[in-house]
């Protein structure tokens, strides 16, 4: 296999299960607003997500073992990045359309539920330090930082998942 081959299928797995995984975590997005918890970014809903990445990318790494019969930890590494990259644009274009179209009191009921949540953690919290926790909120949640902070995110998760799938996966011509 020539090297400009090698990256044309690095690439064509990266977008394809890139697309997979950006897709399927739409579901789930989807999911959780239906259920009206979209906002709350319980433990539940990490963990699911993290199984949908992880399935995801592992399944693109077997696949891309079986089609070639080989799979190096740089291919790995490689693949991880593009599907995660792929993956994060997506992520950033949903949550886009969701604080602009789908649900354009996202941000504010985020900023709500986070400060609730400190307030019943912290019984005596000051209103000062409740303010405080809602400018952070406030800052966190500005389209420009959520969207960096969604793909650089996304791309380290899925690199250390490559990098972990990389030792067990790995097979030499």
């Amino acid at each position: 296999m020539t090297q400009e081959t090698k990256l044309k299928s690095i690439g064509r797995y990266s977008i394809e299960y890139g697309t997979i995984g950006g897709i399927a975590g739409i579901i789930w997005g989807l999911i959780l607003m239906y259920l009206d918890i979209h906002y709350q970014n319980s433990v539940l809903s990490t963990i699911v997500s993290s199984l949908i990445s992880i399935t995801v990318l592992t399944y693109g790494l077997v696949t891309f073992r079986k089609e070639y019969g080989f799979l190096n930890v740089g291919q790995c590494i490689k693949i991880g990045l593009g599907i995660g990259a792929v993956s994060g644009i997506i992520a950033s274009i949903y949550f886009l359309a969701l604080i602009n179209y789908i649900d354009p009191d996202f941000t504010e009921k985020t900023i709500s539920y986070s400060v609730e949540t400190y307030a019943q953690k912290n019984p005596n919290a000051s209103q000062e330090q409740l303010d405080q926790v809602r400018i952070g909120q406030e800052y966190g949640r500005k389209p420009l930082f959520a969207i960096a902070a969604i793909l650089i995110i996304t791309v380290i998760f899925y690199f250390l998942i490559a990098l972990i799938s990389a030792i067990f996966l790995k097979k030499s011509k």
